[in-house]
């Protein structure tokens, strides 16, 4: 009666009230609402850069799906690719496990889709060099095998986070060959935020000392089209990496320059994996500077 009387209220209510409400009822009927309440929430906590919130909202509403029908497998996989993410910015301790959960039920599916996210999304948000994952490798070209053929956005990224994986892989040319074929690809889709991520890919594909002059390049470009869209984590992540960059080839007043920028994306977004990466970078010029107490 609370939820109702407050959705027929003049004055606007927050999602979050509703989605309380009518989830205490625990009835198939009030639980309907609550998952939409509960998916609206999460979106404007996401907005607000609360991750925490906006997981317990997501939580609430696979909770809420088990009331209404424990067996839509389709609708639990979605919620469970939003709450990964969500889990990601908030730098939970295993947000895998929840994309993880989210292959298995695509599978299932028989959706090449979700597959793709839950995929994309098992791989975290960078790669890391050094590490060679190949369980991860395979779910991706699983993933990919399973795409319809000719060029998408899901491809793109796959093939790009692909070249990601494989830097440290033997032949350690094939990243460079997926990277660019997956910047061919987005080019001919017009689609800038996959081309974003081709460009990321590329760039991770050119770790090499040999290629950091095109390296630089390519991670001007991709900054570019995450300014296009404004897209305020690739800015963070681009900067990180253009970072490396820039410390790579000496020229270190456009890097504090690009530091300070990181420094306010860092600052607004309030998520640990980049104010990690400000603090970082902080710690190389206090290193070369000599200030090794500090």
């Amino acid at each position: 009666r609370v939820a109702v009387s407050l959705e027929a209220a003049a004055l606007p209510v927050h999602p979050a009230e509703l989605a309380h409400h009518y989830f205490q009822a625990r009835e198939v009927g009030g639980a309907r609402k609550a998952i939409v309440h509960s998916l609206r929430a999460a979106e404007a906590s996401q907005a607000a850069h609360a991750y925490e919130d906006a997981e317990a909202h997501y939580e609430r509403a696979l909770t809420a799906l088990e009331i209404v029908n424990r067996d839509d497998a389709a609708a639990r996989c979605d919620v469970l690719l939003a709450l990964g993410a969500t889990r990601w910015r908030a730098n939970e301790h295993d947000p895998r496990s929840t994309f993880v959960e989210a292959v298995e039920l695509a599978r299932g599916l028989a959706s090449t889709g979700r597959l793709a996210r839950a995929v994309l999304g098992a791989g975290g948000r960078f790669y890391a060099p050094g590490e060679t994952d190949d369980p991860h490798i395979g779910l991706l070209e699983e993933a990919l095998a399973a795409l319809e053929p000719g060029d998408s956005v899901l491809r793109v990224r796959l093939l790009a986070r692909l070249a990601e994986k494989l830097v440290f892989a033997h032949p350690p040319e094939r990243a460079d060959e997926l990277a660019a074929e997956a910047v061919g690809m987005a080019r001919r889709l017009g689609e800038a935020s996959g081309l974003a991520a081709a460009l990321m890919g590329r760039h991770a594909a050119l770790l090499h000392a040999e290629h950091t002059h095109e390296r630089r390049r390519i991670g001007e470009q991709a900054l570019a089209v995450a300014g296009e869209l404004g897209e305020l984590e690739l800015g963070a992540l681009g900067r990180h990496w253009l970072l490396y960059d820039l410390a790579e080839l000496g020229d270190l007043d456009e890097a504090r320059r690009r530091q300070a920028e990181l420094d306010q994306l860092a600052e607004k977004l309030r998520q640990p994996l980049y104010r990690h990466s400000s603090l970082t970078w902080h710690c190389v010029w206090a290193g070369l500077a000599g200030r090794f107490e500090e």
